[in-house]
């Protein structure tokens, strides 16, 4: 399991994640994007293999050098979904509703005014118009 600083989960976990759940997933309000402020997945689960797999291919050729979105976000993340699916069909997994039904929530109140401050200076989509997703070659060497 994995949650984002800034969300929560107001529902009790047996309410919508089985012990027999290997994933569990929903898409974001856009219906875009799968959810990516919180996971829910057992070990070696193949979404997060693949998931994985996309967004390293991204950083090792900075493919998108001002997108943190598509570098390493919610929208790299769907792909990797994407792409497990269309290999293998019948991959174990749960889908809840949208925004996982409010069974998690993306933010508290005033949590991005916590993590960002009042103007949301530091908010990346600020920082993505003219800060790199990766540092320069000489300061960071991905394996």
């Amino acid at each position: 399991m994995y949650l984002d600083i800034d969300s929560l989960i107001p529902a009790k976990l047996d309410s919508f994640i089985s012990p027999n759940d290997s994933a569990v997933i929903a898409l974001e309000g856009n219906q875009r994007c799968y959810v990516q402020y919180a996971l829910f997945y057992e070990a070696g689960h193949p979404f997060l293999e693949k998931a994985l797999a996309h967004i390293i291919e991204n950083l090792k050729h900075n493919k998108y050098p001002f997108d943190v979105h598509l570098m390493t976000g919610p929208t790299a993340y769907t792909k990797g979904i994407q792409e497990a699916l269309r290999s293998a069909p019948s991959t174990s997994y749960k889908q809840l509703g949208t925004d996982y039904e409010k069974k998690v929530m993306f933010s508290y109140p005033m949590s991005k005014t916590v993590l960002y401050g009042f103007r949301r200076k530091n908010h990346w989509r600020t920082l993505a118009e003219s800060t790199p997703v990766l540092k320069a070659e000489e300061e960071f060497e991905l394996a």
